[in-house]
């Protein structure tokens, strides 16, 4: 393998806590169940996802694949979740800070002219939001998320889709990039789109080390900040402060 020419990163439980406000994931939870059983998902099945408004979403869309046969009314589903999302995800973006190390970290690989781009599950604009709320907008160059259309179907992590279209944008190949993440659903879809250098993250992973490792995880760090002391950035980022005379 090549240097590292390009980082790609998950956000949710990576770069922050999108729902540091329990309340607002709380109400998200129980609006994305009411939707969901409305629409004929036993609430077994949405109880069994536990609290997370994502595993709810993920478990309804499952059984509507597997048990509806109406394939529009599938797709309705998950629009009228996604509507729900995006509400949710921007009322907490306007409050939700980078987690410590982040920021000095993203500096870092941008003096040293290595792109970072965003790969997440969640609203690009919430993404954005965020980023522009704790003045880091210039220090990622893009950022690949989810958008409003019927493309989005069945693309989300862990499915490789917008992991490559995260390549393309930057115009890297998998064999110079790094992904880092904190799933299980992030090493998968690092490990399907040919992503060789996957490190996942522990601190706010509701993984297990042992999970991540078998979903393809190659380093398994603490947070985002010790990324600079992985040897193969560490030599990117010493010979970028070399050049510069720091």
């Amino acid at each position: 393998m090549g240097p590292v020419e390009v980082v790609l990163t998950d956000f949710e439980r990576t770069l922050v806590r999108m729902f540091e406000d329990d309340g607002i994931e709380q109400r998200f939870a129980e609006e994305v169940l009411k939707n969901c059983a409305g629409r004929g998902v036993p609430e077994g099945v949405l109880k069994a996802a536990g609290g997370s408004p994502y595993s709810r979403w993920t478990r309804a869309h499952r059984w509507m694949l597997k048990h509806e046969q109406d394939r529009l009314a599938t797709n309705r589903l998950y629009h009228a979740i996604t509507r729900i999302a995006i509400v949710y995800e921007m009322e907490a973006a306007k409050s939700v800070k980078l987690f410590d190390g982040v920021y000095p970290v993203l500096e870092q690989l941008q003096f040293a002219g290595i792109p970072v781009v965003i790969v997440s599950n969640n609203a690009t604009a919430a993404v954005e939001l965020v980023l522009e709320k704790n003045d880091a907008k210039r220090l990622v160059d893009h950022v690949v998320g989810r958008e409003f259309n019927d493309k989005m179907i069945g693309i989300l992590k862990p499915k490789p889709n917008l992991v490559v279209t995260a390549l393309k944008r930057a115009g890297h190949d998998a064999g110079t990039a790094l992904l880092v993440g904190d799933s299980v659903d992030d090493m998968r879809a690092g490990r399907k789109a040919k992503i060789r250098r996957r490190v996942a993250l522990l601190e706010h992973s509701t993984a297990t080390k042992l999970q991540l490792r078998r979903a393809g995880a190659k380093r398994i760090l603490r947070t985002f900040g010790e990324l600079p002391d992985l040897p193969e950035l560490r030599r990117v980022l010493h010979n970028a402060d070399a050049s510069a005379g720091r």
